[in-house]
């Protein structure tokens, strides 16, 4: 769902509030941060690693295109299979 909706929220994320964009995000991207293994998929920032809902606020917020979201969520999602 994330791959699909990431292009319509990026064109419309300057039409929508912080609060209602944060809305749409949660309710499509996972929010469950594991299982992970942490020693591949550690977090500089906190305990635990970014979760599909992060990636998809940072991607919306740094103007990814749809690319560079595909590749980064499919890496995402290699790193929590390989535990």
């Amino acid at each position: 769902m994330s791959l699909h909706l990431d292009p319509t929220l990026a064109a419309l994320k300057s039409k929508l509030s912080g609060q209602k964009l944060d809305v749409v995000i949660s309710t499509c991207a996972e929010g469950y941060l594991f299982p992970a293994n942490l020693d591949i998929d550690s977090s500089l920032s906190g305990m635990a690693p970014e979760g599909q809902q992060g990636l998809m606020r940072r991607a919306l917020k740094e103007g990814w295109d749809a690319e560079k979201f595909r590749t980064a969520l499919a890496e995402q999602q290699g790193r929590k299979r390989s535990f």
